[in-house]
């Protein structure tokens, strides 16, 4: 009868295989755990004790991490990276519910990585994150200078922030700030921007108070983007390369005097959904390869003089537009529809995206007037939005002299390519034109 050999397999079992491998593809294991997990690795023996420091990726999310102090959390990584490496991405998600001071206290160690984060930086503090009953006399928060970052991220809400006064951001490409409160009236942001970051190429800054005066004097800048800036009173914009810029619902919050300078040699792109500034200085190309203008919603319009976003004074600023997209509302004695009916300043276009708000009114007039001094419109694009109405409102017709019946232009088809209509309907009176 054969004889059965056993052998032993306890070495086998001791045997640590995932120890073995080399540390980069320790760390792509490592990187796939929430941060404190992975530092908890260098309990498992002297060869993981400090793999975790060398992570391709800091992300820190507060309701993953199972820690009695997510502040010390982030300190404490931050502070043990390795010294010898470059500092990867840093984001830190900010969810659960935590005292003003305890937030801040979040900002100021996440601050600790400035110095050392090459590629990008992101503090995400979520609209439900703090609890704002807060001391008024918390000191604003101070952000540091990133001399090595490319891209930074910024979203706090209604903290106060004040941009650091030394330093130079060599490397930053793209800057993003949302939510916070400048106590400066925005003198360090625009000196930041326009005279500390010598690379900066994409600018966005949104949902942002005490910003008065916005300086951007910068030779790099190819886009920016300003929306919801709500205490904005002078926008002043000198940039040689600049190519795309949005401004969005800014100075429509301002009661005083606006005044918007742009010296833009080489602007394509310009998007606007706000209040046409009082006063404005523009310095453009005299041909645009693509122009919106949104007109505000009725409840912003009530903050506005006369209750018109007077956007034809932007319209006015060209002479020649490839692309028009132009989202307006018609309705009685509004001084902007008056203008696009009789005002021979409206510059040319090529191709024409028109969405009409009727609201009751007859919009067949607004875009004959378009379109009869425009004989070189190629292609057209119509579609109608009625607004919403509550039942109990009566809207009641306009009179027979409203601007909405006039029909002074006749216009012939013969440049038109393609016409696409959505949503399309109207009067007797509007089919007949």
């Amino acid at each position: 009868m054969p004889r059965i050999v056993r052998k032993k397999l306890s070495g086998f079992r001791r045997r640590d295989r995932i120890s073995e491998l080399p540390d980069h593809l320790l760390l792509n294991i490592l990187v796939l755990l929430p941060i404190a997990e992975a530092i908890r690795t260098s309990m498992l023996s002297r060869r993981w004790r400090h793999v975790w420091t060398r992570l391709p990726l800091l992300e820190f999310v507060d309701d993953e991490e199972p820690v009695a102090s997510f502040v010390d959390l982030i300190a404490g990584v931050i502070r043990g990276y390795v010294a010898d490496v470059d500092m990867p991405d840093v984001s830190i998600f900010v969810d659960l519910r935590y005292q003003f001071a305890e937030a801040v206290r979040i900002a100021t160690s996440a601050f600790l990585a400035a110095q050392r984060v090459k590629s990008s930086f992101g503090l995400v503090l979520s609209r439900d994150a703090v609890n704002w009953e807060w001391d008024s006399e918390e000191p604003p928060l101070l952000m540091p200078c990133f001399p090595c970052v490319k891209e930074l991220v910024i979203w706090f809400q209604d903290v106060e922030l004040r941009m650091p006064n030394t330093g130079t951001f060599a490397s930053l490409t793209k800057l993003s700030i949302y939510g916070v409160y400048f106590t400066d009236s925005g003198n360090g942001i625009g000196d930041v921007v326009s005279s500390r970051c010598p690379c900066l190429r994409d600018l966005e800054l949104r949902t942002i108070e005490g910003l008065k005066q916005f300086f951007l004097h910068s030779t790099s800048i190819v886009k920016c983007r300003l929306d919801t800036v709500m205490d904005l009173e002078l926008l002043h914009v000198v940039a040689p390369n600049l190519g795309d810029i949005n401004v969005t619902k800014c100075f429509v919050f301002v009661t005083g005097p606006t005044m918007m300078y742009l010296q833009l040699p080489e602007l394509k792109h310009f998007h606007w959904e706000d209040r046409g500034p009082d006063k404005i200085c523009p310095s453009l190309p005299s041909k645009l390869e693509v122009l919106t203008v949104i007109e505000l919603p009725p409840p912003y319009l009530k903050r506005c003089e006369g209750g018109n976003s007077h956007f034809t004074r932007i319209m006015k600023m060209f002479r020649r537009i490839d692309t028009l997209h132009l989202d307006i509302r018609i309705a009685p004695d509004g001084a902007d529809q008056k203008d696009l009916i009789h005002s021979t300043s409206i510059p040319f276009f090529g191709e024409l995206d028109l969405a009409v708000h009727k609201n009751g009114h007859m919009f067949g007039p607004t875009i004959l007037n378009l379109l009869s001094r425009r004989s070189g419109v190629r292609k057209m694009s119509l579609q109608i939005k009625a607004d919403r109405v509550a039942p109990h409102i009566i809207i009641l017709p306009c009179p027979s002299n409203c601007d909405c019946h006039n029909n002074e232009n006749k216009i012939t088809w013969h440049y038109l390519e393609w016409v696409v209509m959505k949503k399309f309907s109207g009067t007797e009176e509007e089919k007949g034109l």
